[in-house]
């Protein structure tokens, strides 16, 4: 089985490729084939700001609507990149809630739809291969933390993280032994700032 990587346009049978540089999105293909069978969608409008502003809240939105306009078109598997944050969502439009409420939003057209589909449930990824950090976003607390940016952060509050490899190789396994729709967990690791950073290289 492989993966699909082609956005849908207006134009008729035009696709081009989406998501295929995003860190996640590269550290599976170390490890899995790129053949047109599996859609694997991963891209996604991101904002480390504590207080999203409205402009930008409303292009995730779009974005996501348009993300579900594109799914109607899909036949093959369709693995979507969601947040642990979808559990996490405070009603009061501030922080990263209109992001994590995309999500979800993303998630319930899946649910309901007659698409094949695994939801990965994602948390704050980090890593213990130095070379990671290189193509990883900057602005995410991993890099700030290699970097040894720890400005506004509580180095001694808990949290949950997500070791990349645990990810790659549940995510795979889950899509090469797919039989039936599912939101994917993964087994996270309860650490402080302190102990994290002992973690990333």
């Amino acid at each position: 089985m492989g993966l699909l990587w082609w956005r849908f346009l207006p134009t008729k049978d035009k696709k081009v490729i989406n998501g295929k540089n995003s860190y996640l999105i590269q550290k599976i293909l170390e490890k899995y084939d790129d053949n047109p069978d599996i859609y694997l969608d991963f891209g996604a409008i991101t904002c480390t700001k504590d207080n999203i502003p409205k402009d930008i809240c409303t292009k995730i939105h779009q974005e996501y609507l348009d993300r579900i306009e594109r799914w109607k078109h899909i036949d093959n598997l369709i693995v979507f990149a969601s947040s642990t944050g979808v559990n996490d969502i405070n009603l009061d439009h501030n922080g990263s809630t209109c992001y994590n409420l995309a999500k979800l939003m993303a998630e319930n057209w899946l649910i309901n739809s007659n698409k094949k589909y695994l939801i990965l449930r994602i948390g704050t990824i980090y890593s213990t291969h130095p070379g990671d950090y290189d193509i990883m976003k900057q602005d995410r607390l991993p890099a700030r933390i290699k970097r040894g940016d720890f400005k506004d952060m509580d180095l001694t509050a808990k949290d949950y993280y997500l070791d990349v490899d645990v990810f790659v190789d549940t995510t795979i396994s889950e899509i090469e032994g797919y039989t039936k729709n599912k939101i994917v967990y993964y087994n996270l690791d309860y650490l402080n700032i302190l102990a994290l950073k002992r973690l990333i290289k």
